[in-house]
């Protein structure tokens, strides 16, 4: 232990760096297993505690409001940590929130990191859990407060003193320990040798709990380096991949279309959390068809919370404001009524559109019903069936003698597949024996659409031109 050790801990007002702050820390310092200096001390967060914050830690807002905030204290906790690897349980968690502190003052903090937890899984494997407090009772540690950062820090410092003293001086250690330092980045139950053997290739990827559930989907021309990329970010969703992902599942595409395409329906399949926060945070409004009483259809914009799954959705917008540009851009396109979300009753009064003879008139009485709808869906087929008849899209495969297909009926995707006779027309019976079904929706038709605009060598024939077997 010649290499000095700073082991930090911290509470806060919640577990999101980028929003939560800072309410106590505590830093203490090894060198050659003995501690020669220490730092402590309540932080003022600049925001209220939340009561379950209180509840768990017993830092309340009276007892912040006089501490020092974070800037008036960042220089001494620069000094008590300089020339030391940061030291922490679940280091990435305490690490961010610190790091955040310094950048919101402008200042970069980097530091190298070591992962208490991932120490104790790499040298006390089998344990039934590498929490702060199982660790204290596998190793019999006194603690006067949990949740309080000097009682915890110095409980992880145990821990710590524990690992050392227990392996130091066996032959893998100083190797191990630097492949710990080297892995801080992953989640405690990842290696780089896990890395490693992920695949180079396009892909979905799915990263697991400890239960088996599924965290986060993803697509990436390349599995690994977009892994990579993941747990080498410094935001929220890095830090609760870190975490808690266990495991990683790939399935190997090839092509990218099939992998966008595969990536939505398992992401509308399993919704896994995080995926599901990043939606929610970022497309909160969908566009719907709706229909009146009277008969008559019209788009209409929900949030996204009191929209079913079955109904088509025809876009989705961060702001209500984009959704509804997004309805008068189609309304006035196609010279259709602007007043139908409002108006209960026809007749009543002609709308905007009609106005400046833009709307054929179905508010006025002008334009019948059966006639307003027939134009209605023929612009959902212009906008959305982009595809005037069956079609197989063939893309690149798994390998080099393969190729995946992507097969379109009645304007929508049905199937994907992979053909291993690459250098044929296939026949339909082939693409039926090799066919995964697929329920295409105008979501998908539209990341085929935005597929195809960019990839114009992409191969398209026309199933009524296919030899039947």
């Amino acid at each position: 232990m010649a290499q000095k050790y700073a082991i930090v801990d911290i509470e806060t007002t919640g577990g999101h760096f980028g929003s939560d702050r800072i309410t106590e820390i505590a830093i203490v310092v090894l060198e050659n297993g003995i501690k020669i200096r220490e730092f402590q001390s309540l932080v003022n967060p600049n925001r209220s505690i939340p009561p379950e914050i209180t509840r768990i830690t017993g830092i309340n807002n009276q007892m912040v409001a006089v501490a020092p905030q974070f800037f008036e204290i960042a220089r001494d906790i620069i000094l008590c940590m300089q020339d030391c690897i940061f030291v922490a349980h679940n280091v990435q968690f305490d690490y961010s929130f610190i790091r955040n502190e310094y950048s919101l003052l402008g200042y970069s903090f980097n530091m190298k990191r070591l992962c208490t937890v991932r120490l104790a899984r790499k040298f006390f494997p089998g344990l039934r859990s590498y929490s702060l407090e199982n660790l204290i009772r596998h190793f019999q540690i006194r603690v006067n407060a949990r949740h309080r950062a000097y009682d915890d820090v110095c409980a992880t410092v145990e821990v710590f003193i524990h690992i050392n003293r227990q392996n130091f001086g066996s032959e893998n250690y100083n190797q191990a320990l630097k492949n710990v330092l080297r892995e801080n980045k992953l989640p405690a139950s990842l290696t780089y040798k896990d890395i490693r053997m992920l695949p180079e290739m396009c892909g979905i990827y799915k990263m697991k709990d400890l239960t088996d559930s599924i965290l986060y989907i993803g697509k990436s021309l390349n599995i690994r380096e977009r892994i990579i990329q993941h747990f080498n970010d410094v935001t929220t969703k890095t830090s609760k991949m870190i975490r808690n992902v266990h495991s990683i599942e790939t399935i190997v595409t090839g092509s990218e279309l099939v992998a966008i395409l595969m990536e939505a329906e398992q992401i509308k399949q399993f919704t896994p959390p995080i995926n599901r926060a990043l939606k929610s945070k970022n497309e909160k409004y969908f566009v719907i068809v709706s229909e009146r009483s009277d008969g008559l259809k019209f788009l209409e914009v929900k949030q996204k919370e009191w929209v079913k799954n079955e109904i088509p959705v025809f876009g989705m917008f961060t702001t209500v404001i984009r959704a509804k540009s997004f309805i008068r851009f189609l309304e006035e396109k196609y010279e259709l009524c602007s007043g139908l979300a409002k108006s209960k009753q026809l007749f009543q009064s002609p709308c905007e559109l009609y106005v400046v003879q833009k709307c054929h008139g179905v508010c006025a009485g002008k334009e019948s019903i059966e006639s307003y709808n027939l134009r209605f869906n023929e612009m959902i087929v212009c906008e959305w069936n982009i595809f005037g008849e069956d079609l197989v899209i063939l893309d690149t495969g798994r390998h080099a003698d393969e190729k995946s297909f992507v097969l379109i009926e009645s304007g929508f995707c049905k199937a994907l597949g992979f053909l291993t006779n690459h250098n044929a027309i296939p026949s339909i019976a082939e693409l039926e024996k090799n066919s995964l079904p697929y329920r295409g929706t105008y979501e998908s038709n539209r990341m085929i659409k935005s597929y195809l605009e960019k990839n114009k060598q992409s191969i398209c024939l026309k199933i009524s031109e296919l030899p039947m077997k």
